[in-house]
């Protein structure tokens, strides 16, 4: 029975090859200079690794940059004009966008987007006494912003914003506006629908009016505010034949109720509106590794917005675009030229790391010399010495090529 036992442990100890045996003993020997060793290839590692991350993070902060200083807005811009009364084209056409950008551009833009609505230039009227007279006061461009996110880029001085959802068309004026025209919250104006009023016999005895009621006056809490769209909102121009005011209204109202007042408006037609979406493009989470996947995804969204909006009832015309992309493809050829000089310095270091390598393996045999001879007269053969200082080395490399590029990771 022992005598089977003890051929057992034999064939367990034959089962471990002799050179990862002598590996072993001569760790517990040499595991100071292993350790030297292994610090310096993982230094070294990691140095061939932070090159390219380094450089990756230096031109993703470039690009970013480059965005910002731009000049352009930081968005992704849909807009159609609309032809016809179909109440579901705001809904609609936002869905095909939303799903258009989500497919090519993904996590980089920001929903939901932003909803903007102008109109056209209407000529507006004051209404005098006696009643029915009115009198030319200019022309009023009506801006329709959502109410609920309006509400903290401004400060209202009297009144209310205009109401989301309301039967009437309502209108908020700044305080120069409302100084100028002396108008106050509750005010009055008219604009006039080229439809005549006539008497019993036939005759015309006046003309057909819109009425827009004033809900308040406010001020901008900042009109260099992104809100605005780099745009100074709500300036008064004046022009040869009047002065264009701009009121500010609530943006699905005002396309409901406009769209409705306006279906017989000689020359304000609802195909004057022009509908806007802002998606915000999150520039802090643009970097130089999806730059080419961002202009491409733009690219195809905005050849596609076409086909994406042509069954939706009401759109006259569409199109989608970005004022980033031009920038974008500019910072392309940069980054293609930069990874030039990247490459050759990697290359160069590589090199470098290559041949420290080298050295550190003659000298972890130089140190050894004398147990190798040692372990030669002992009976060691060439191919168990070899096998030892293999294992020995292999160890290193695979500690090195695990922790390098995780510790250049954590530098860069």
């Amino acid at each position: 029975m022992q005598a089977k036992t003890g051929g057992l442990k034999r064939r367990q100890r034959r089962a471990v090859p002799p050179a990862l045996t002598l590996a072993r003993w001569r760790l517990r020997v040499t595991w100071r200079l292993l350790l030297a060793s292994g610090a310096g290839i993982m230094a070294a590692v990691m140095l061939v690794c932070a090159v390219p991350l380094f450089a990756r993070v230096a031109l993703s902060a470039g690009l970013r940059d480059a965005l910002h200083q731009s000049g352009s807005q930081p968005d992704i811009i849909v807009g159609v004009r609309p032809s016809g009364n179909n109440p579901q084209l705001i809904t609609n056409t936002q869905a095909a966008a939303d799903q258009l950008i989500r497919k090519n551009i993904g996590s980089v833009a920001s929903f939901p987007p932003q909803l903007e609505i102008v109109t056209s230039p209407l000529s507006m009227e004051l209404s005098s006494t006696p009643p029915g007279v009115y009198v030319p006061a200019g022309y009023l461009a009506l801006l329709g912003m959502p109410t609920a996110l309006t509400q903290p880029h401004v400060t209202l001085k009297s009144g209310i914003l205009p109401l989301a959802g309301s039967a009437n068309l309502e209108m908020a004026l700044t305080s120069d506006t409302a100084s100028r025209l002396g108008l106050q919250a509750g005010s009055v104006i008219y604009i006039p629908t080229g439809l005549g009023v006539f008497n019993s016999s036939g005759a015309k005895v006046g003309e057909q009016h819109v009425p827009v009621t004033i809900s308040g006056i406010f001020d901008l809490n900042n009109t260099a505010d992104p809100y605005w769209h780099n745009i100074v909102p709500f300036a008064t121009q004046s022009f040869s034949n009047g002065t264009l005011f701009t009121g500010l209204a609530d943006a699905t109202t005002l396309f409901n109720v406009y769209s409705k007042l306006t279906q017989n408006i000689s020359g304000n037609r609802p195909n004057d509106l022009q509908i806007t979406w802002y998606y915000p493009l999150l520039i802090d989470q643009i970097d130089t590794s999806r730059i080419d996947d961002l202009v491409n995804g733009l690219n195809k969204a905005t050849n596609s917005f076409y086909d994406a909006t042509s069954t939706i009832n009401g759109v006259q015309f569409g199109e989608l675009y970005s004022p980033l992309l031009s920038t974008l493809q500019n910072y392309q050829t940069v980054l293609f030229v930069a990874q030039i000089p990247v490459g050759i310095l990697t290359l160069q270091m590589l090199a470098l790391v290559l041949y420290f390598i080298s050295m550190m393996t003659d000298l972890l045999v130089e140190r050894q010399g004398e147990a190798i001879a040692v372990l030669r007269s002992r009976g060691a053969s060439r191919g168990q010495i070899f096998g030892a200082l293999a294992f020995q080395s292999l160890g290193l490399g695979v500690l090195a090529l695990v922790a390098g590029p995780i510790l250049a990771l954590a530098v860069a």
